[in-house]
């Protein structure tokens, strides 16, 4: 295969255009290009979200018995300690919340930001239904689609298409 070359003057254009977006508005793609890309990339989050779910279920008495080490560590005893030391050093951190990483990448995608300190619980409470409980597969993707990645792309391209059949 033949070597070949991004110029300084296409690296420069590919970074304005990030720019332009980041600032201004949506990443040109058509629908079909777009879906396919969230497609896959909501199917990477996803394989790992379920990897995450089934180490700690093999691991779990390990992560309790560090838990329960910890607390005593730091003298945590009830609900209240636990409180007052989350609002001192901040919550712990046993894993990436990847819903809303997964999230953050769609809409940053689509030339918006997901609101995280805005949120939507009843939203959120039907995405996690469909994200942690759904296996893998084609109704996986088609709940996805219809759910979250179809509205978004509408929302953000200022389009309104539906899939046949809804």
């Amino acid at each position: 295969m033949e070597q070949q070359i991004l110029t300084k003057e296409k690296i420069t254009e590919i970074l304005d255009l990030a720019d332009k977006v980041r600032y201004d508005g949506i990443i040109n793609m058509d629908v079909e290009q777009a879906l396919l890309i969230m497609l896959k990339i909501t199917f990477h989050f996803k394989y790992e979200m379920d990897y995450q779910i089934q180490w700690f279920a093999k691991h779990k008495e390990r992560v309790d018995k560090e838990l329960k080490q910890f607390m005593a560590e730091q003298g945590i005893k009830n609900s209240q300690d636990d409180m007052e030391w989350v609002h001192q050093n901040g919550a712990l951190q046993y894993h990436i919340c990847i819903p809303d990483l997964l999230l953050h990448t769609l809409y940053s995608l689509n030339g918006t930001h997901f609101r995280d300190r805005d949120r939507d619980y009843e939203w959120e409470d039907e995405l996690y239904k469909i994200f942690y409980h759904m296996p893998s597969g084609r109704e996986f993707e088609e709940a996805m689609l219809g759910f979250l990645l179809l509205p978004l792309y509408n929302r953000t391209h200022g389009t309104n298409y539906i899939i046949q059949g809804d």
